[in-house]
């Protein structure tokens, strides 16, 4: 996996400040990965419904300083990119403002759930950018292969550990969230 480049600081605030400016058709999301802007739809009820159950999980055995959050817009320092994962996990004090950009190195835990338009940039590019960050745990849910994925220990740009297990089968998170993820209903 090649290493995540940052685009020259002109470009970076050009692409910054035309992902602003989109009107965001209702039911869509404004992404910037590897220097484009990308524009995709919400998540299916299917797709809703996984992360829900991720959300609720991780609520149960999270410490109460710590917020389960969907769908807020990270930015990556070392690349300009934005991402809007699936999922963060972080302290509850960094989401106490009106801001709607917070850096994707305050995220203990970010979950991707893959789509078919998605796959590969959850799989492969996603990762790379999340460990660049030290996000400490990547968890992906491949629905397309049916097979949950924890990375963990970023370190030059990549993580250093994985876990996979497939559909149906438990999934150890580590501390401080401490559960077996239960699999059982994904789909």
């Amino acid at each position: 996996m090649a290493t995540p480049t940052a685009a020259a600081p002109d470009e970076l605030e050009h692409l910054a400040a035309s992902a602003e400016a989109i009107e965001v058709p209702k039911g869509f999301r404004v992404e910037i990965i590897e220097g484009k802007i990308l524009v995709s739809p919400t998540p299916t009820g299917l797709h809703a419904l996984l992360v829900m159950d991720v959300h609720d999980q991780i609520r149960a055995v999270a410490p109460s300083d710590l917020g389960s959050v969907d769908h807020v817009s990270l930015s990556l320092a070392s690349t300009s990119q934005r991402y809007v994962p699936d999922l963060v996990v972080c302290q509850r004090s960094l989401l106490d403002s009106e801001e709607w950009l917070f850096p994707a190195a305050e995220a203990l835990l970010v979950m991707e759930v893959t789509s078919p338009r998605n796959a590969e940039i959850d799989r492969e590019i996603k990762p790379l950018g999340y460990a660049s960050e030290g996000v400490e745990h990547y968890l992906l849910i491949d629905r397309q292969k049916r097979l949950v994925t924890l990375s963990s220990g970023p370190e030059n740009h990549t993580y250093q550990f994985q876990t996979t297990v497939p559909f149906g089968k438990p999934l150890a998170l580590p501390e401080p969230f401490a559960v077996e993820l239960d699999t059982t209903r994904f789909k």
